[in-house]
């Protein structure tokens, strides 16, 4: 009995604690008069939780409709400030405005972990040009009202003020230091309308899935801000994004698609100015698109500089990032804008000359124009003796002319260069095909088929090679020898396929077809379909090509192709759904 009584006794006592807690708010309210106004005001203020400060707001508005002599009206003001400014800074926002003015809040370290930072359950895409240009000005607007309290010795707010300053710079409030510092953000901010400072901050945040569509935006929008400045925000952006998030470019879709990003960032990778590589039998295309991001990047790397002399100081470490990203120099001694400078004066003229020589050559090689192709690869080796694509291809142009002796010192010399292997020995082997020595090709290949990894995918890549470069009987050779090895492999029976179709084998062709195993892609099965029509067994065509989707048929030739083979057959609902997709 003792120890229920006890039981009722504490949880009595619970209660009780929970409800005085509760209550510790409208407690104090209730002692204004005598104990004076401003002091609860502070007091509610210091507690610095959503409760309070929601009643320290109700409560600042009724004295002001009732302060009809104007009597505190500006302190009064000035604890509305803060409560904004602060509630901005620490807690979740009530709307998807707060959330767009919270953004302009510059973050680091610890307060980056904060949920409602980087989800704040707002999107982007839902703010007007005029909402970001308004919260721009609000937030601007609260920074110089904060300091103005702050600066103020006599104001008994001075020292909340000052606390939130500092949060925000990250450094002791000093009046004189405070006001440059308070007027450089809120110009930097209020800038063209809040954009750059704004997709700047969501930058350097890494806030991606705001700072990504804004970009995106300044490209499709109708804007103040120059087509220049405009792509430098973009840019700036998906660079940043690419490095930060470690995006891989594993096939030939995703490497064209951040084609651009890797002319920006890292021209060697995926090695898409390679003339031995998946690329080549869209190789043109790639060089042309390659050519156009190469001759961007100079205008980039200054649009970079310029805006960095508009947005000083805030962004100094994001500016010095995409920097040393966009021009592969990471020197230490290049920390402030001014050496940026004077670095980029002395380079410019010439920089990344050597690229421009190698798209020009694989230009030229794609026109059968060797001789021009050479002179391009050894221009750009005189200016990077290294550099691997120059260094391979130029392996490509002197198989192409016959010249033999010239072929082999470069043979040996690219042999002599450990960071090329053990790829460089395919390049090798396929170089030697061209030149029609192929028992020089074999022993290469027979090397490199004992580097591990390399044994099962040696003969399927020599067959691609060969297919890119129109050697259809070698091609086929290879080919019949990978789907030995490689038998389940679909890729390299969809290209077996292909060797048989190319040296006019068709039937051969649907059979390898057929043998595929697996869900088989959309665009094999229209592969098929030519296959069957070709070869005249226009019945299984119009079955084959009745089973692909309609929303396949993005390809306006294959759209048409596709249409005239209905008509021909007098498949009135296939060429109906065919019709209907034109």
């Amino acid at each position: 009995m003792a120890a229920f009584a006890s039981i009722l006794l504490i949880d009595a006592f619970f209660w009780k604690w929970k409800f005085f807690r509760d209550r510790r708010v409208w407690h104090s309210l209730r002692k204004f008069s005598s104990r004076g106004v401003e002091s609860q005001l502070l007091s509610l203020f210091r507690q610095n939780d959503l409760k309070a400060d929601a009643i320290l707001v109700q409560e600042i508005h009724e004295r002001m409709r009732s302060n009809s002599s104007g009597k505190n009206t500006e302190e009064l003001t000035h604890f509305l400030i803060l409560v904004e400014l602060r509630h901005l800074m620490t807690h979740s926002p009530r709307s998807s405005k707060e959330a767009l003015q919270e953004a302009f809040f510059l973050r680091s370290g610890k307060d980056l972990d904060l949920p409602h930072i980087l989800e704040p359950g707002f999107s982007v895409d839902n703010f007007s040009i005029e909402d970001i240009a308004d919260s721009a000005t609000s937030v601007a607007g609260l920074l110089w009202k904060t300091y103005r309290i702050a600066r103020e010795e006599r104001s008994r707010l001075n020292t909340q003020a000052r606390r939130l300053l500092e949060q925000i710079f990250s450094k002791p409030f000093e009046s004189g230091t405070y006001e440059q510092l308070v007027e450089t953000m809120t110009d930097s901010i209020q800038r063209e309308g809040g954009l750059p400072f704004l997709l700047l901050n969501l930058i350097q945040r890494g806030q991606w899935s705001w700072a990504k569509p804004l970009g995106q935006r300044l490209l499709t929008s109708d804007l103040s801000l120059d087509e220049e400045s405009r792509a430098c925000l973009y840019w700036m952006a998906e660079t940043q994004w690419f490095i930060r998030k470690s995006i891989t470019v594993p096939d030939f879709e995703s490497t064209i698609r951040y084609l651009y990003h890797l002319c920006f960032v890292n021209p060697e990778r995926a090695g898409f100015l390679e003339i031995d590589s998946q690329f080549f039998s869209q190789f043109e295309t790639v060089n042309e698109l390659a050519k156009e991001g190469f001759l961007f990047k100079e205008t980039l790397v200054d649009r970079v500089l310029v805006l960095w002399g508009e947005q000083p100081q805030f962004f100094d470490g994001l500016f010095r990032e995409s920097l040393q990203v966009l021009t592969q120099q990471k020197n230490k001694i290049y920390q402030n804008r001014d050496s940026w400078l004077k670095w980029w004066e002395r380079v410019k003229e010439d920089f990344e000359k050597e690229y421009l020589f190698v798209v020009e050559g694989n230009l030229h090689y794609s026109a059968h124009q060797f001789k021009e192709a050479l002179d391009n690869f050894d221009k750009a080796l005189e200016i990077n003796p290294h550099l691997r694509s120059a260094l391979l291809n130029r392996l490509f142009c002197l198989a192409k002319l016959n010249r033999s002796e010239s072929h082999l010192r470069s043979v040996e010399e690219i042999k002599g260069i450990k960071s090329l292997y053990p790829s460089s020995l395919s390049v090798i082997g396929n170089s030697f095909l061209i030149l029609g020595k192929d028992d020089e090709a074999k022993k290469v290949y027979s090397e490199l088929s004992k580097v591990d990894g390399w044994a099962r995918k040696v003969d399927y890549y020599c067959s691609t090679f060969c297919f890119e470069n129109g050697l259809f009987e070698k091609a086929l050779f290879f080919a019949l020898r990978a789907h030995e090895a490689n038998p389940e492999d679909m890729s390299v029976g969809f290209h077996l396929s292909q060797c048989y179709n190319a040296v006019g084998k068709k039937a051969e062709a649907l059979e390898s077809l057929k043998n595929l195993g697996g869900n088989r892609p959309h665009w094999v099965n229209y592969y098929r379909f030519t296959l069957e029509r070709d070869s005249g067994r226009l019945g299984e065509a119009q079955q084959t090509l009745a089973q692909i989707p309609i929303e396949y048929f993005d390809d306006p030739e294959e759209l048409e192709a596709a249409l005239d083979f209905a008509k021909n057959s007098s498949d009135l609902n296939l060429l109906r759904r065919l019709k209907a997709r034109g």
